[in-house]
């Protein structure tokens, strides 16, 4: 079942979010950086996330996958047998389907709802994604990410942080649009301080990575609704 916010979500994804215009989704229009001078950087950031993940294995676990929108995104999963894209968004995990193939395994759902055995994934990344969970559910979901990646494994969540110094220098020009958007935005982008969130690995972490929003730890085998191609 999904809750208040995954339905926004999935409503928002499922009709508009990964619509293309000239090559640009609806989603990379509202959220992300597109100016030309920013590509590089914004490059390597993607990149970053390839320091953290094992050199090969088996199974990747990809929550909220989406569609796998950028090259660098396709880095992630080169070196493992399979990527799981879990995502509510059929449109997203079609789209998916088209970049990787048979290279995946395409659920669509609830991660909440989908059984996954424990210990199955030598890596699992989320990316952007607790933070369109209701604050209340965002701990269960980190729980459940580390407790279905093998011990000594890496699980890392790439999360947005409210509290950066630019937010601030903006607040005074925003908060007009912020106060008409809020009770519309509440339910889909709930985020906690980077401070709540390291409270989740505390006991489980054998390494933390706090730098530019990653958070890394350790912590058949799916029941789900798996897109046929």
């Amino acid at each position: 079942m999904k809750n208040k916010a995954e339905d926004i979500v999935s409503k928002f994804y499922n009709e508009k979010g990964w619509e293309l215009n000239k090559g640009i989704t609806e989603d990379a229009k509202r959220w992300e950086d597109l100016r030309e001078y920013s590509q590089e950087y914004v490059s390597k950031c993607r990149l970053r996330v390839l320091k953290h993940i094992p050199e090969k294995g088996i199974n990747i676990l990809d929550m909220a996958s989406g569609p796998i929108q950028y090259k660098e995104y396709l880095e992630y999963s080169k070196n493992f047998k399979k990527r799981y894209c879990i995502d509510l968004s059929k449109t997203a995990l079609d789209q998916a389907r088209e970049k990787i193939g048979d290279h995946g395994v395409y659920l669509c759902g609830s991660f909440f709802d989908i059984v996954i055995e424990d210990e199955f994934f030598d890596c699992s990344i989320s990316l952007h994604t607790i933070y369109h969970i209701d604050k209340d559910k965002q701990e269960k979901a980190v729980r459940k990410l580390i407790r279905v990646t093998k011990p000594g494994k890496p699980v890392i969540v790439v999360y947005s942080n409210p509290n950066t110094l630019i937010r601030y220098f903006k607040l005074p020009f925003s908060l007009s649009l912020r106060m008409t958007r809020q009770k519309k935005l509440s339910l889909h982008y709930c985020r906690r301080t980077i401070f709540n969130l390291r409270t989740l690995f505390r006991h489980h972490a054998s390494r933390r990575i706090f730098g530019n929003h990653a958070e890394k730890t350790s912590g058949t085998h799916i029941s789900g609704s798996e897109i046929q191609s």
